[in-house]
């Protein structure tokens, strides 16, 4: 049984009301048996959104969804409300409530007039849980309760080492990296962290490679069961070994200088002091990235989405989440680890049953991204086309045609876009069931825990 087998949505509300739909016509939404309900279509009938029957109707290829609008539109007040009936259903795979996610990246001004993340309210007064500011935080990338094997501290830490350095690393300094992380698997593997890591690399000499090179050879060997074939592997690999000490020590030394960067610089958040195992397993993860930097928090996006990954590839629910929200965050594209981590994660949620909510302004946000011809523009454009459903809310007249990025919408229905009110939304789901128009419900308290354009406006 797969995940996606597993995590299905219970019955929120009612589909009493829900009158049988045309299938030839197809003009309404698509029936479905469960789901969250967001609202009703401008004819009046119920609308209940489903995506994981809608990928498993093959309707759409995934579960990711993007919102798109004008400022007022109502882009977050629909991913809140998406949250808030997310958080009470139950993830079928673990027995327990579905786990939501929101890295909250924006501040802005609050009741009072002072600056607070964007999700603060949300998370805290009406999702009652707790909301987590990373300034000043130490996380510890190799943290054990993260349970990654050694492959994967291998990939997270070239990735962001290539990131200090702005380059791709050496064959050798790979291999310094590798024995290092070998060393420290072998004698403190409960004790792992990066500030570690870089004690253990920076005292490195050429025994410490030749030994770690003689385990991986005897580890070849003993898959030999023919005595004579292991006799012949062994007088292979009998030869001097290209590395020598002189390249090998040049190598540690310069590891050990970027890992350094690396702890001391990104606002010290790597300064491996504190654990998020127990934020990242709770029901509501709630993270707080206002404090930190532009060059930082793209950084440790690809950090905790590398986590996760590595939870889920063990079949382990802890860490996994059922739905995020990723609220504007085109600016973020700009870095391309973070870019490279974000196409990854929405192909490998088509598997999972995970669903991703992301929203922005207009697809021609994406143009913002990089120069003309980059690798990050390139897949920040990518990432349009991995978006499997679509709420496009008010939008001026010169934003229709980017719209056509997603699919073919008929002028007369593109027409009506620019006089929809707050809440209203044209919804476009999968490749070729028609579009229709929704207007999505809102209640005074998640109003209240929403984000106001007015409170906005007063800071600048």
């Amino acid at each position: 049984m797969t995940y996606t087998d597993t995590l299905q949505f219970g019955q929120v509300g009612t589909h009493e009301a829900l009158s049988a739909l045309n299938l030839l016509a197809r003009v309404k939404p698509p029936p479905v048996s469960g789901g969250l309900p967001l609202g009703f279509t401008f004819d009046g009938e119920p609308f209940f959104f489903n995506p994981l029957q809608y990928h498993r109707d093959e309707i759409t290829g995934g579960t990711s969804m993007l919102v798109l609008g004008s400022r007022g539109s109502g882009k977050t007040t629909l991913l809140k409300t998406a949250a808030a009936y997310e958080s009470l259903l139950d993830n079928r795979a673990t027995g327990q409530r579905q786990r939501i996610s929101v890295d909250d990246t924006r501040s802005n001004l609050g009741s009072e007039d002072r600056r607070e993340a964007e999700w603060r309210s949300f998370i805290e007064d009406y999702l009652g849980s707790s909301h987590t500011s990373l300034s000043g935080y130490k996380l510890n990338i190799l943290d054990p309760k993260m349970k990654l094997n050694v492959e994967q501290q291998l990939a997270i830490l070239q990735t962001l080492c290539q990131i200090v350095e702005d380059r791709k690393l050496t064959s050798s300094e790979r291999v310094a990296l590798i024995v290092g992380l070998g060393v420290l698997d072998a004698t403190a593997p409960e004790a792992a962290s990066p500030v570690l890591l870089q004690q253990v690399i920076d005292t490195l000499d050429y025994q410490k490679y030749q030994q770690f090179q003689d385990r991986i050879r005897d580890q070849l060997l003993d898959k030999f069961t023919s005595l004579s074939q292991r006799q012949a592997a062994n007088r292979l690999l009998e030869g001097r070994r290209n590395m020598s000490s002189e390249k090998f020590s040049e190598a540690c030394s310069t590891i050990s200088e970027i890992l350094l960067l690396l702890i001391e610089e990104y606002d010290g958040i790597f300064g491996a002091e504190h654990s998020l195992h127990e934020k990242l397993s709770a029901p509501v993860v709630g993270l707080d990235f206002t404090q930190l930097s532009e060059s930082t928090i793209p950084l440790v996006e690809v950090v905790v989405n590398a986590w996760r990954d590595s939870a889920l590839s063990r079949d382990d629910f802890s860490l996994t989440t059922n739905c995020e929200l990723h609220d504007e965050n085109w600016s973020r594209w700009e870095s391309l680890p973070y870019a490279r981590a974000m196409i990854t994660r929405l192909k490998h949620i088509r598997g999972t049953g995970t669903r991703i909510w992301r929203a922005m302004h207009r697809p021609g946000d994406v143009e913002q991204v990089g120069s003309e011809g980059s690798k990050v523009r390139e897949l920040a454009r990518n990432s349009l086309r991995e978006t499997d459903v679509v709420f496009v809310g008010r939008m001026p007249k010169a934003q229709h045609e980017s719209l056509r990025v997603f699919r073919d919408i008929p002028d007369n229905i593109l027409g009506r876009l620019p006089g929809l009110g707050k809440g209203q939304f044209l919804v476009l789901i999968g490749d070729n069931w028609p579009p229709f128009f929704v207007q999505v419900m809102l209640d005074e308290r998640l109003l209240e825990a929403s984000y106001t354009d007015s409170a906005r406006d007063r800071q600048l």
